[in-house]
């Protein structure tokens, strides 16, 4: 599981917006593999300090990619997300104790009683679309989360290698708007080019509107081969007082 470049920055650009604070859980320990460089230019550019994070010398050794580039000394995303805000708890999730996970649920099955209405934060970066159950994923995620709590998602728009399902934007636009979420916004983040990894390249990033107009000569195979690139849909949500859980568009 992993969050990107371009993920990152639309976290902090939030964080910004409205700051991040109470009990943040991840649903999968997140690799951030993004570059020292990139992480500066990212803070700087929301002008955040990382002082604090350039002071610590641990680096992730749980993760998967992390381990394989070892020599990338990438952060923890703990020691990332408290660099952001300091107001928050961090937790993770897993179906197993896999990489440390204080929190054991299989996101496919229904949520264990203890983690309803817990959290104020919730971020995952790829493990909705390598489960067989996405709408009890979703499901489970909103019950997790607080009354005007925040949940941020990322996952791939198309199938690549490694993926085991993708999710059109509208996917998500319906769920979190048929259950009443107070703000729901939703990115396509694409590749312009090839970047150093799969988590750090730079992006176009394009709103989802769930109203448009088709043009009559709309050209499905140019459409296609247009997004010919790793893209990955981006979702910001946040819960209100009168928010559902269970309704399916």
């Amino acid at each position: 599981m992993g969050i990107t470049a371009p993920y990152l920055n639309l976290i902090t650009k939030e964080h910004k917006f409205k700051p991040l604070k109470g009990n943040l859980i991840v649903i999968g320990k997140q690799t951030i593999g993004v570059t020292h460089k990139e992480l500066k230019r990212i803070f700087n550019l929301n002008k955040l300090s990382h002082k604090e994070l350039f002071k610590i010398k641990r680096y992730d050794t749980q993760t998967r990619h992390a381990i394989k580039h070892s020599d990338q000394n990438f952060f923890f995303d703990h020691d990332i997300f408290r660099c952001i805000s300091r107001k928050i708890n961090y937790h993770s999730l897993d179906r197993s104790k896999y990489e440390g996970a204080k929190y054991i649920q299989d996101m496919n099955k229904p949520l264990k009683s203890k983690l309803n209405n817990k959290f104020d934060i919730i971020i995952d970066g790829g493990s909705m679309d390598n489960l067989f159950n996405p709408v009890n994923f979703l499901i489970n995620t909103s019950k997790m989360l607080k009354k005007n709590g925040r949940v941020f998602i990322g996952n791939h728009f198309f199938q690549v290698p490694g993926a085991y399902l993708a999710f059109s934007p509208e996917y998500y636009y319906s769920f979190f708007s048929i259950n009443n979420y107070k703000d729901v916004k939703v990115f396509i983040a694409q590749a312009k080019k090839d970047g150093k990894s799969r988590y750090n390249y730079k992006t176009e990033l394009f709103e989802y509107k769930p109203y448009f107009k088709r043009d009559k000569n709309y050209d499905y195979f140019k459409a296609v081969k247009d997004m010919n690139t790793i893209s990955n849909v981006l979702v910001f949500a946040e819960k209100g007082k009168n928010s559902t859980n269970t309704k399916i568009p």
